[in-house]
């Protein structure tokens, strides 16, 4: 599906958020749904807060337009998070419909309505198949100009992850998380270090063939304007250059290193 990352750096007063270009688009429920690579970034900032999008381009877009132009941070959480419950409420009002003929509300809270204990219990045993696919990061200062993160998953609810210092979601986040936690991420780490830091994370994840390769990053830094470094730039293409020298590097040292041990 996708990698959308953030990280807390310099002691608090920066904040990194990176992400692929990867969607997924479902054109109907009977029709599979299917990854494409945007040609603009699918991080945006409003003021000082940036948010990300992992999931169904079409509640990204639904979510987008409801913020208009808010900036608070936690306006903002809470628009994206009302955005994710509403949709579901009408995706599952939707499948209920279709299956019993009545609404959402009679089926959960009328237990004498006449329908098959067969289809009674195929709706509640696919309750937790009811996600619309949509969750999102909001990563930046609040209005007390505090670093924060939090992430709004499928169900709506909004989870703090702040103290943890970083987060990721999409089906690469695994691997993004896995590089942050092994390789000694702390969030005193400097501004410029953190940049490099995040991007390799990034590079990590695209181990999962549904993470894409194109890349883009905004850096906000407490009392100032954000900062993008889009795929396109100039300063993305070094960074890109620089970490593809350090891997032929890496790959030139672990040559010499077993003809070394294995000579004979």
């Amino acid at each position: 599906m996708t990698l959308v990352q953030a990280s807390i750096a310099d002691d608090g007063n920066s904040v990194v958020l990176i992400a692929d270009r990867l969607l997924t688009r479902r054109l109907s429920r009977d029709l599979p749904s299917y990854e494409f690579e945007s040609a603009t970034p699918k991080i945006l900032f409003r003021g000082n807060v940036g948010i990300g999008f992992a999931g169904l381009s079409l509640y990204a877009e639904i979510s987008t337009r409801s913020l208009n132009k808010e900036k608070d941070f936690d306006k903002i959480t809470g628009i994206i998070s009302k955005c994710v419950r509403h949709e579901r409420e009408k995706f599952i009002e939707g499948e209920v419909r279709i299956l019993t003929g009545v609404s959402a509300k009679e089926f959960f809270t009328n237990p004498q309505l006449a329908i098959p204990p067969e289809v009674r219990e195929s709706i509640y045993g696919m309750m937790g198949e009811f996600d619309i696919e949509c969750n999102a990061v909001v990563a930046g200062f609040d209005k007390n100009n505090k670093a924060r993160i939090a992430v709004v998953d499928e169900d709506g609810d909004i989870v703090e992850v702040t103290p943890f210092g970083f987060a990721s979601i999409g089906t690469g986040s695994p691997f993004s998380i896995v590089y942050f936690d092994q390789h000694g991420y702390d969030t005193r780490m400097k501004r410029n270090e953190a940049i490099v830091f995040a991007f390799e994370a990034k590079k990590w994840a695209e181990a999962h063939t549904g993470v894409g390769d194109r890349t883009d990053i905004l850096v906000f830094d407490k009392g100032k304007k954000p900062i993008s470094i889009y795929d396109d730039n100039e300063k993305m293409k070094q960074l890109r250059n620089a970490y593809e020298v350090e891997l032929k590097k890496h790959r030139q040292m672990r040559v010499a290193l077993y003809q070394k041990v294995f000579k004979n």
